[in-house]
């Protein structure tokens, strides 16, 4: 049986292979807890409650961004936290982000730090370079 914080781990690997890269929506009410709180998506301001909430982004990312993967480059597991650094790479094929699709084939990196209580999400935080994915979808090299 695996420890506390690798079980921890394992359900965050599953937000992101699972939901993210299957695109299984399904598996959101199973992953995050009914009152559950999270921070930072879809941007840094925005605060979700709830998986229907998850699940509205999730889905209007999905559209925007169809064949979207994100890769796990580091998790580190500790008591009822996981942290997440990741990097996703998609092609912009949806009007979801406030503008017309570019069909560019874009990066974007990230973290998520998670809190896991009885087997689910019940916090969690989000920190993307949404400028950088701007800057790609514009063709735009020069910052704020």
């Amino acid at each position: 049986m695996p420890s506390q914080p690798h079980a921890n781990e394992l359900l965050l690997r599953r937000l992101f292979e699972e939901v993210w890269n299957q695109k299984n929506g399904a598996a959101i009410e199973e992953i995050f807890a009914t009152g559950c709180v999270i921070y930072g998506l879809p941007d840094p301001d925005a605060v979700l409650r709830g998986p229907e909430q998850f699940r509205a982004v999730f889905q209007a990312f999905i559209h925007a961004f169809p064949d979207v993967h994100i890769t796990i480059q580091d998790v580190i597991a500790a008591g009822d936290r996981v942290a997440v650094r990741w990097s996703a790479i998609g092609t912009h094929l949806g009007p979801e982000l406030g503008f017309a699709p570019t069909g560019k084939r874009v990066p974007l990196d990230g973290a998520t730090i998670g809190v896991v209580r009885d087997g689910r999400i019940s916090e969690a935080w989000n920190m993307m370079d949404m400028g950088h994915l701007f800057e790609a979808l514009r063709g735009d090299s020069s910052r704020f």
